[in-house]
């Protein structure tokens, strides 16, 4: 059984959800301003397998202002496939395991750092994984452990929800979830209220917020996403919760890079555009 609101449902919900503000210029970025908010600071990270590099930024949404936290090495082939804070405010980020013709798959890693963007240990490896498995999300609980979604290389379901430990790499199947084969599952949130997000994408492209009771097992959808009062299609990189209990997205159409910033409205599934053109492919932020 699929995952997904009928059309009827969605009708119901849509509500045209424009962006609203002044139109800002920087560094060859341009944002959407919201005046009258809080301040908010998201931290976006991206890999460049071109120069063997990771980079992290941080971006002002309400501002707007951008500005780069650190960047680090990488082993070869390797990719970036999950970005989260830690419950303590450490900055954990994963880099996929990606075969090389006929060479030993590179191990799945996590990077630990600090906000002020310096190195806290030596990365970890991950043991637990298949040959043919990957990381998809991470995402740091406010209890202080770290979960995660696994899906296969090729990206088709299913996708299993695991839990890390960030001393040993060792990763644990959380068995009581059982996710739809239906649909691919990406991205994971936790908002203050310690509610957990995740998206679900079906055949068509059609993707639906999803609520996520690591209790229960028992995945519920919210809201079909929809931007202007159409059906979103093109799924999301990344999802967060603010502090303020507020759901932002990192996503594009299809094929569209760089991605845009987007505020999410759970009740009806409504975006708002916030941020566009920032050059990241995963999006994260501290609760405080």
């Amino acid at each position: 059984m699929e995952l997904k609101l009928s059309r009827r449902r969605f009708g119901q919900l849509a509500i045209a959800s424009t962006a609203t503000g002044a139109i800002g210029y920087l560094a060859n970025k341009t944002f959407a301003q919201m005046p009258n908010l809080p301040d908010l600071t998201l931290y976006g990270a991206r890999s460049i397998s071109a120069i063997g590099q990771a980079l992290i930024q941080t971006l002002n949404v309400t501002s707007p202002s951008i500005g780069n936290l650190t960047n680090f090495g990488l082993q070869p082939g390797e990719k970036l496939s999950g970005f989260t804070f830690l419950a303590d405010g450490t900055l954990v980020l994963s880099f996929s395991a990606v075969l090389l013709g006929k060479k030993k798959d590179i191990d799945t890693r996590l990077v630990f750092i600090g906000v002020s963007g310096v190195s806290l240990k030596p990365s970890l490896s991950l043991s637990g994984l298949k040959k043919e498995e990957t990381i998809d999300s991470l995402l740091g609980l406010k209890n202080g452990s770290l979960i995660a979604l696994v899906l296969k290389k090729n990206g088709k379901p299913p996708v299993k929800v695991v839990e890390i430990d960030t001393n040993s790499g060792q990763i644990s199947l959380l068995d009581k979830i059982k996710l739809p084969k239906t649909d691919r599952f990406s991205n994971l949130a936790q908002c203050p209220d310690e509610t957990i997000y995740t998206t679900a994408v079906d055949r068509k492209g059609e993707t639906t917020l999803v609520q996520l009771d690591l209790g229960q097992g028992k995945p519920n959808p919210v809201a079909q996403l929809n931007l202007d009062n159409t059906i979103w299609t093109s799924g999301l990189n990344s999802l967060v919760c603010s502090s303020g209990g507020e759901l932002f997205a990192l996503a594009a159409p299809r094929y569209v890079t760089p991605k845009n910033v987007y505020k999410i409205n759970p009740s009806n599934g409504a975006m708002t555009l916030r941020a566009e053109k920032w050059n990241v492919s995963k999006i994260t932020t501290l609760q405080v």
